[in-house]
């Protein structure tokens, strides 16, 4: 396509993007948004998952598939049916009327995104986190104090080393106590007793390390 290579094409909220968003409405699963072209609206869709950067992810795709020559109707279809991808936020299942969340965030900023995405949709949220790699969680600690404190309960397991050797003071009970009271460390076998007699709210799996042990036991 010699026209999307010679053309700078630009997409935001903003007015003086090619392709202009905004969102007209939100419900607790995703959101109805509208684009334009210039001034002329192209398009109005909804999205079913959560979190505004997702909507984000979607123009982007969009306005691709428009300059490819997409018709609308196929991009709206695509887009209203898509109910997101595994490990990111997805929806694994519920435990006494409290829903079970997956997602692989394990930066600071993908933490931050995907818990105001679920505190968007409700609120308290309980997050078990599982820190990866003791470089990662010394280099960014503060940044990891900040984006795990937007959970209303927090429980830290272990460290994942992956090929890492351990730290001197770069340990998950450690970063709990920073952290304050709505943060605890966890052994592996005391996860779900502490979700279910000391948190409340939906609750959030998260991290790279290997958390899927807790997927059977939380939603049999």
């Amino acid at each position: 396509y010699p026209y999307l290579k010679n053309n700078k094409i630009t997409f935001g909220q903003e007015k003086s993007n090619t392709y202009r968003y905004e969102i007209t409405s939100f419900n607790h699963r995703g959101f109805d948004f509208a684009l334009y072209k210039y001034d002329n609206k192209t398009l109005e869709s909804t999205l079913n998952i959560p979190g505004d950067y997702n909507v984000r992810n979607a123009v982007a795709a969009i306005v691709c598939a428009i300059e490819c020559g997409v018709t609308p109707e196929i991009i709206n279809s695509a887009i209203s049916s898509f109910s997101g991808i595994s490990g990111r936020l997805e929806n694994i299942g519920r435990r006494y009327g409290r829903e079970i969340f997956l997602d692989y965030a394990h930066h600071p900023t993908e933490i931050f995104s995907a818990l105001g995405a679920l505190r968007a949709m409700s609120s308290p949220v309980t997050l078990v986190f599982k820190p990866h790699t003791f470089t990662r969680t010394r280099d960014l600690w503060d940044d990891f104090k900040s984006a795990l404190s937007l959970a209303d309960y927090i429980i830290l397991t272990d460290i994942y080393p992956a090929r890492e050797k351990p730290i001197d003071g770069i340990t998950s009970k450690r970063l709990a106590e920073q952290i304050g009271d709505k943060a605890t460390y966890a052994e592996n076998s005391d996860i779900v007793d502490i979700i279910d007699n000391k948190t409340c709210g939906n609750v959030v799996l998260m991290g790279a390390g290997d958390l899927s042990f807790l997927i059977p036991l939380l939603t049999q």
